[in-house]
C-alpha cells in the first residue's frame, strides 16, 4: 500500500477510530490501523502483533476488532456496489472489445476456470 493510501484511509477512518488523549503514550489512528492491516495482509498472530506495536493483547483484539468494523462500515458502500445489469452488459462488452471473450465480465490472474461451450 502507498504512503498516500494509507493517508486517505486514515483521514477516511479516523474520525471514528480516534482515542480521547489521556496519557502522552496513547495509540495515533495511523498506528492502529497500521497493525490492523499487518494483522490482515500477514498471518502473524495477535501475540506478534502485540509484542511489534508494544500494545496489551487486549487491548489489539478490541483495536483490530473495532477498526476492521469502522473500515467494513465506511468502505462497503464505496467499494461493494450493489448489482446492476446497465453496468454488466456494459462492462461484458468492453471486455469483449478488449480480448475478444464475449459474455464475460472479466477475469482473475492465475486461475484456470473450465467452461463449456
Amino acid at each position: 500500500m502507498s504512503s498516500t493510501t494509507f493517508e486517505e484511509l486514515t483521514c477516511i477512518i479516523g474520525i471514528k477510530i480516534k482515542r480521547i488523549p489521556s496519557r502522552p503514550d496513547v495509540l495515533s489512528v495511523g498506528e492502529i490501523l497500521s497493525a490492523t492491516l499487518r494483522y490482515l495482509a500477514s498471518e502473524e498472530s495477535m501475540t506478534s502483533i502485540m509484542f511489534s506495536f508494544r500494545i496489551g493483547q487486549s487491548t489489539v483484539s478490541n483495536l483490530i476488532l473495532q477498526c476492521c468494523t469502522v473500515l467494513w462500515d465506511t468502505l462497503n458502500p464505496k467499494v461493494l456496489l450493489m448489482p446492476d445489469t446497465n453496468k454488466w452488459e456494459q462492462l461484458a462488452k468492453e471486455f469483449e472489445n478488449k480480448w475478444q471473450m464475449p459474455n464475460c465480465l472479466g477475469s482473475i490472474d492465475g486461475k484456470h476456470i473450465v467452461h463449456q461451450v
